[in-house]
């Protein structure tokens, strides 16, 4: 699998209407969480600026679960390259005002396991996912339930890129559940600030897009 495009976002919620159920669990370098409630917190006007351009968004164009700008960039109406810098700064609203900088990561070229990309994998089985060696991290996401935010289960990993590969625990799939899921994957870079009371994470992902993710059924 070669991932196909880039982008980057910001995760924040209004306090209390976003939440995680109760405290992830954590197997390794991956992490099982299940969120609820769909977040409409309003940063206020977020201005972007990007290599070649600058823009505002405006809260009615940021989705979502629970980020501020992800899908807006992500799918190429804006695409971005391996060592291109975006910055957000916004006026505040739900969220306090906040700036963050965050660098397109290189892409990586990403295997995974024949079974897995064959459409069906026993929550029996770690997953070893393999990649060229680079520098920053590689990052796996796996959703149960994607384009239903109100309540949905995660399977989120960060291995460090050096490394060449990572495994998916048999122990994360026996806790995320089985029936459909979806996963992406690819290189990424993570940075954080605080805007008042809340974190934002801000993460810049080299990735496949959304409509070529790895679709397959976890059976027991």
């Amino acid at each position: 699998m070669t991932p196909s495009g880039s982008g980057v976002f910001a995760e924040f919620a209004r306090n209390g209407e976003f939440q995680r159920q109760g405290a992830p669990q954590s197997f390794g370098a991956c992490s099982v969480f299940a969120f609820n409630a769909l977040s409409d917190a309003d940063p206020g006007r977020v201005h972007v600026t990007m290599p070649a351009e600058q823009f505002e968004l405006s809260p009615n164009t940021m989705i979502g679960p629970p980020s501020a700008l992800p899908e807006y960039i992500a799918n190429g109406i804006h695409p971005l390259g391996a060592g291109d810098v975006v910055r957000f700064e916004t006026t505040g609203g739900d969220v306090a005002p906040f700036a963050v900088s965050i660098r397109v990561p290189p892409l990586v070229s990403i295997s995974l396991p024949p079974a897995l990309v064959s459409g069906i994998w026993s929550a029996s089985m770690p997953a070893q996912i393999t990649w060229t060696a680079t520098d920053g991290q590689v990052f796996v996401w796996l959703l149960n339930s994607p384009s239903v935010y109100d309540q949905f289960r995660v399977i989120e990993c960060f291995f460090d890129a050096r490394t060449g590969m990572g495994v998916i625990p048999a122990e994360a799939f026996a806790s995320f559940g089985v029936g459909a899921a979806e996963l992406f994957a690819g290189s990424s870079c993570r940075t954080s600030v605080r805007a008042g009371a809340q974190i934002v994470r801000a993460i810049a992902r080299h990735a496949q897009d959304r409509t070529s993710a790895v679709r397959f059924q976890i059976t027991p």
